[in-house]
């Protein structure tokens, strides 16, 4: 028997492959079970709060804080995958451009605390942000950060697997970031 099982939520979906003891044509099984393809749900979470929606895959859990609080969304698995959105007050005392402010803060919160192996400019609906490739500890991080308004907000998909952090998954969540008042 060849089997792969999947955690999908609350769930084991598996694939198999069964024959008589010898039968087993091993690369027509192996064929099959690498074929197997899940297409999570997604949906659509908004945060008041934050002012802010994301789509995320129907099956992360959260973790609720207080109402500004940065909101974790877990999807778990042997890649300890979690999605991240948070909101950041300016300080008004803070006298700089949104460029300026933004590497500031990719220096003392990137730079200082790990390695930053990626920084490109990025625009959404008009306000100015910066997409981050980085490694902090054990964790590999994928960031888009944007000022908007007096806020600067972050979306980050995190992994102990530096490959998660490019996957269509994590583009399509980075991506999701709406604004609303």
């Amino acid at each position: 028997m060849l089997m792969r099982t999947f955690v999908v939520g609350g769930s084991l979906v598996t694939a198999s492959v069964a024959a008589k003891s010898g039968a087993l044509e091993l690369s027509s099984a192996q064929e099959f079970v690498d074929s197997v393809r899940l297409d999570l749900p997604w949906r659509v979470q908004p945060i008041a709060a934050l002012g802010v929606s994301v789509a995320l895959p129907a099956d992360v859990f959260s973790l609720e804080g207080r109402d500004e609080a940065p909101r974790i969304f877990i999807m778990g698995g042997v890649d300890a995958v979690y999605y991240g959105v948070s909101a950041t007050p300016i300080a008004p005392a803070l006298q700089a451009t949104p460029d300026e402010a933004l590497t500031l803060l990719l220096q003392t919160t990137y730079g200082e605390r790990g390695e930053m192996t990626f920084n490109a400019p990025l625009e959404l609906e008009g306000s100015r942000g910066r997409e981050v490739l980085a490694k902090i500890g054990k964790e590999y991080l994928r960031v888009r950060i944007y000022i908007h308004g007096d806020r600067l907000y972050q979306v980050m998909v995190s992994s102990t697997a530096k490959e998660q952090r490019t996957t269509s998954d994590a583009k399509r969540f980075l991506e999701s970031l709406r604004w609303f008042e």
